[in-house]
């Protein structure tokens, strides 16, 4: 865990000597779960938004994807059952761009 703190460090510091610099996500507060078979991951801020946080819910029968944007910034996401888009979130979040939210609709 240190060792991923202090890589995020220096990458965000790295990149703040380009254009496009990079905030420091700080200390990422990921809950996983297993439950009636299912995968469970709740990342970010997930809970007790403002009017001014966009949330973006995708249902089928894979599961349920729930993200939470503020600005067009991933700010937290839940997933249920269909986690292959995990990773991707992860890093989408923790890079603090923009993101395309068509990609999840």
């Amino acid at each position: 865990m240190y060792e991923t703190i202090i890589r995020l460090e220096g990458l965000c510091a790295a990149t703040n000597f380009t254009s496009q610099p990079r905030k420091y996500a700080g200390i990422l507060g990921l809950r996983d779960s297993y439950f009636f078979g299912k995968d469970f991951y709740a990342f970010g801020l997930t809970v007790g938004h403002n009017p001014d946080v966009e949330v973006i819910t995708k249902t089928d029968q894979d599961g349920l994807q729930k993200l939470f944007l503020k600005e067009g910034i991933l700010i937290g996401f839940v997933l249920i059952a269909n986690i292959s888009c995990l990773a991707q979130l992860k890093q989408l979040y923790m890079a603090g761009q923009n993101i395309n939210k068509e990609e999840y609709l």
